[in-house]
């Protein structure tokens, strides 16, 4: 699975195909599965999960083994995935937290010039469709104006949720954002304390009004707090088709099973012509969820479930090319977004022995995991990359993945001799990138991330929370 290789090769597919009707053109299927992992698949030597329609199109095709993601999150992992370009070269990366959008009334998003696969394959007379994620923005200055939306960005039909599965959109499964940790309770506390105590000995007399206020306004901002938590779902969790909200909150239970059938859909109403099909699952992400038909089909619990939910999708989007008459003549190709979400893995996801791209890795900077001896953060459920959560390495680690795949052993000068000129090489890489670089606007300041009221896509009204379901599951 090596989702960062892809779009250079399909565009020059799509450019340099011979054909001069529409019917001689061949067809493109992608297939992204979110937050899977390498090691989660039979294909790549998984024995107690059952994908056998995956692991029947690695038989059948090329399997990759080296995995190139531009990014370790899903809004510039995808923007690279649809541009072929590194995503800081559009504005779509970040160097502070969160590093993806949060809301789906953001302004930032990917930027209208930049050129993806899509836009190239409707030039050349495709029908184009997304059907799944999108997480990479919406609008600009309206609640209407789809600046950002999969249309303008060269797909004629979407069906699917314009940010992401937040476990928030999963009642029971708490929610990203973890404000609650990170207020100071001790410190509050400490205060309102040593207040009491002080006006009560008579050293410090405070007025009674600013004496009850202090607790009054620890009390409104964990009402605030918890208020926003109770809202997002409603806010964020918004199912499309096309311009149009279906669904707000979306219900994630049957989700798949619907995607798959508006998959089924569109290849059937486009089977005499070329299309290209952008399936973006929004499995394994979490929240974890998967149907009725596959709870409890594995021994992963709900993770293997919808890793064999994930299964019988690609199994039904075979099996309809077949039906039509089209596997001779279409490109299928799967992937995983990045690896597994580690922070999951006590769902049972893997990564497996397959992380490294190359011989060589080194870390300059490593998460600072918890617990200690885990190789993830599930205090946060996500690891960050700022510096108040890293441990700077000088020199950086490096490891030798062709003997050390688990990044076990870190080597040092005294054990590898090429030690030093292995960095350097990867040093002046690093130069020659960065001055290939042009500034460009971000599209992850807080401006842009920040939740704007007249950016809020809303099927009711804000008095109904912006509840509808307009469509039939």
């Amino acid at each position: 699975m090596a989702s960062q290789t892809l779009p250079p090769l399909l565009l020059l597919l799509l450019l340099g195909w011979g054909g001069d009707s529409l019917q001689e053109r061949p067809n493109f299927v992608l297939m992204m599965v979110d937050d899977l992992g390498i090691g989660d698949l039979g294909c790549y030597g998984n024995t107690s999960l059952r994908t056998p329609n995956i692991d029947r199109l690695a038989q059948e095709g090329v399997k990759l083994t080296q995995h190139i993601a531009a990014a370790s999150l899903c809004t510039p992992g995808r923007a690279a995935f649809l541009t072929g370009r590194y995503p800081i070269r559009s504005g779509m990366s970040g160097s502070s937290r969160p590093g993806v959008f949060l809301f789906t009334a953001a302004s930032g998003g990917l930027p209208r010039r930049e050129v993806t696969f899509a836009k190239i394959a409707k030039q050349r007379g495709y029908e184009t469709a997304l059907i799944g994620k999108w997480h990479l923005g919406l609008n600009c200055g309206s609640s209407q104006d789809h600046c950002h939306h999969p249309h303008a960005h060269g797909f004629s039909f979407f069906f699917g949720v314009p940010l992401t599965n937040l476990r928030d959109c999963q009642p029971g499964h708490g929610t990203v954002f973890q404000i609650h940790k990170y207020l100071p309770y001790g410190t509050m506390g400490a205060v309102l304390l040593s207040a009491a105590a002080l006006h009560l000995s008579g050293a410090w007399r405070l007025r009674r009004g600013l004496l009850l206020g202090l607790p009054v306004l620890v009390l409104v901002l964990a009402g605030m707090t918890a208020g926003f938590v109770w809202t997002v779902p409603y806010l964020n969790c918004v199912l499309f088709r096309d311009g149009s909200i279906v669904e707000q909150p979306f219900r994630s239970e049957n989700l798949t099973q619907r995607m798959t059938r508006e998959a089924v859909a569109f290849m059937e109403r486009n089977s005499a012509r070329p299309f290209l099909l952008f399936f973006s699952f929004l499995q394994v992400h979490t929240a974890m969820f998967a149907s009725a038909a596959f709870k409890g089909s594995s021994r992963h619990s709900v993770y293997g479930d919808a890793v064999h939910e994930v299964d019988w999708s690609v199994g039904q989007i075979l099996q309809t090319l077949g039906r039509l008459g089209l596997r001779e003549k279409t490109l299928v190709y799967l992937s995983s977004d990045q690896g597994a979400h580690l922070e999951e893995e006590v769902h049972g996801g893997s990564n497996g022995v397959y992380k490294g791209t190359s011989v060589w890795k080194a870390f300059f900077f490593t998460p600072n995991f918890y617990p200690e001896g885990k190789a993830a953060c599930f205090h946060t459920h996500v690891c960050f990359c700022t510096p108040d959560y890293v441990t700077y390495h000088d020199p950086p680690l490096l490891f030798d993945l062709s003997k050390d795949p688990s990044e076990s052993r870190p080597l040092t000068a005294d054990t590898e001799p090429a030690f030093w000129a292995v960095l350097a090489a990867m040093e002046e890489a690093a130069d020659s990138h960065r001055r290939s670089v042009q500034p460009v606007e971000s599209q992850f300041s807080a401006d842009k991330l920040m939740w704007k009221p007249w950016l809020q896509p809303c099927c009711s009204t804000f008095r109904q929370l912006c509840r509808c379901q307009q469509d039939r599951p």
